[in-house]
């Protein structure tokens, strides 16, 4: 602990008492055309950085840039050591005394500050070096709720015996933690899942395996998307190496000779189910549906059933990928149900609802009448209008007709669901008058009513009259007459 205070007290003091020739910072990129370097292993990179740093930023901006160049094979790890006690613990173990500061593979090479030329070439030395015959392998896989599987394997294929340490660093990608000009930490240190000594005799493979729990950790908010693994494998002979460059600040480094990184695998959702089984059926019997969905992985899948009647399952579970599975369920009423399902896998990833399953309980009413015909008419004419209805189970159906003015046409003779039925009717006064009609099916199901209504005035022309008759007769002989009373 007094270690710790120290540290942090002396590290403020230098990095506010020097500037940045100091630290050896130089901001301008050297941008490499070069193809990826075919190193013996890759590269571990750990850099000390903290929050209120004016040096850090450059720093982070190198190492992201390279990174994201692709010319370099390395892996990086941000050790924000102000924010992540994991962080500080790796940080004290190189004896630092500067903020930022780079160790190559352990502490092999340090760089003190920014200089892409002192990177690219302490990469290239690194990666250069003569490390035995380790190949490392990482997996890590996305369990939901902040969760990773993570397995790994170092298998030592050299001829001799290999004692050391194993650390295995989650990082975040984009980290959480800001620089001095408030810009993202680029593959920050969360946790080491495993930091351990290891010994495995020539032609062993270590395996071990674990679920890492983000929230345990403290980072409950992680998104699988934003996190890298990296395993490495670091030897156990000690060098003597310097945090403040050329015999400044000793500690024992402790070579990185294999290093191997892994995105975190989403599982993809599984795909949505195909349901079969009766359409027809009545209220009250029980019938038996069947629900298939597949896993993309092979992944075992439960179900949620929506029924449509407004009743579920819940998850029922747990099932093969494509294994069918038969649910009886009785609908209690007569209607139209659309019965939609659901899978999720085994880490909770839930796929999209399937296409509605159309079922049918028992009788259901025609629908309401579709009324057409003309809306303006005038007294004493007769108009033409269909009623069509369409009924969900094929029967027949009959209409029931109010004409707005009292007359009423009771129910009609049986006609074939969706045929129109044609009826005229006249009016005698003007008026407005709303036309109301239903439908009832062959087993006495009824409609609601539907309404139309039309507009009627009164006729101008004389019918009936002696004066009509009169002006009839020599209408021919008057065409102005004829013209002026438009008869």
């Amino acid at each position: 602990m007094k270690k710790y205070i120290l540290l942090v007290i002396i590290g403020t003091l230098i990095i506010s008492g020097f500037g940045a020739g100091a630290l050896n910072v130089n901001n301008e990129k050297i941008v490499s055309n070069e193809d990826p370097r075919d190193y013996t292993h890759t590269v571990l990179v750990e850099a000390g950085l903290r929050k209120g740093c004016p040096q850090c930023p450059a720093t982070n901006t190198a190492w992201k840039s390279i990174y994201a160049g692709g010319n370099y094979d390395f892996e990086f790890v941000g050790l924000i050591y102000q924010k992540n006690p994991k962080a500080l613990q790796r940080f004290n173990s190189f004896n630092p005394r500067y903020v930022p500061t780079s160790y190559f593979d352990g502490g092999q090479y340090v760089c003190v500050g920014t200089n892409y030329n002192t990177f690219y070439n302490y990469l290239d030395s690194s990666g250069s070096r003569t490390v035995p015959d380790l190949v490392g392998e990482v997996n890590a896989m996305w369990l939901g709720n902040a969760k990773i599987d993570i397995s790994i394997s170092v298998e030592n294929n050299d001829n001799n015996d290999y004692p050391g340490t194993l650390r295995v660093y989650v990082v975040e990608i984009v980290s959480r933690w800001t620089d001095y000009n408030n810009q993202p930490y680029g593959h920050a240190l969360l946790d080491f899942p495993w930091n351990q000594a290891i010994d495995i005799d020539s032609g062993d493979t270590f395996e071990d395996s674990k679920v890492w729990d983000g929230a345990a950790a403290g980072y409950a908010d992680i998104d699988p998307d934003n996190i890298q693994v990296i395993l490495a494998v670091f030897d156990d002979t000690p060098y003597t190496s310097y945090s403040d460059p050329p015999s400044g600040y000793p500690f024992n480094a402790y070579y990185a000779d294999e290093t191997v990184a892994a995105l975190v695998y989403v599982p993809p959702p599984p795909d949505k189910p195909t349901i079969t089984g009766p359409t027809t059926g009545d209220p009250l019997v029980e019938y038996e549906y069947t629900f298939v969905a597949t896993h993309p992985d092979g992944e075992d899948l439960d179900y949620w059933i929506d029924w449509g009647d407004g009743t579920t399952d819940g998850w029922l579970g747990t099932f093969e990928s494509g294994e069918e599975i038969i649910v009886p369920h009785t609908f209690d009423e007569a209607g139209i149900f659309e019965i939609t399902a659901k899978a999720r896998d085994i880490i909770g990833g839930e796929g999209e609802w399937s296409d509605p399953y159309e079922v049918m309980m028992g009788n259901i009413a025609p629908s309401v009448p579709l009324i057409s015909g003309p809306s303006t008419g005038q007294a004493g004419t007769a108009y033409d209008f269909t009623f069509t209805s369409e009924d969900p189970n094929g029967d027949d159906v009959q209409y029931y007709i109010k004409w707005g003015n009292g007359d009423t046409t009771p129910w009609t003779t049986l006609q074939a669901s969706g045929t129109p039925y044609a009826k005229s009717h006249t009016w005698d006064d003007k008026g407005t008058f709303t036309i109301e009609a239903k439908a009832k099916d062959e087993h006495g199901a009824e409609s609601d009513w539907e309404s139309f209504e039309i507009v009627i005035t009164k006729s101008r022309v004389l019918q009936n009259t002696f004066i009509y008759r009169l002006l009839e007769q020599f209408k021919t002989r008057f065409p102005m007459l004829n013209y002026l009373l438009r008869i």
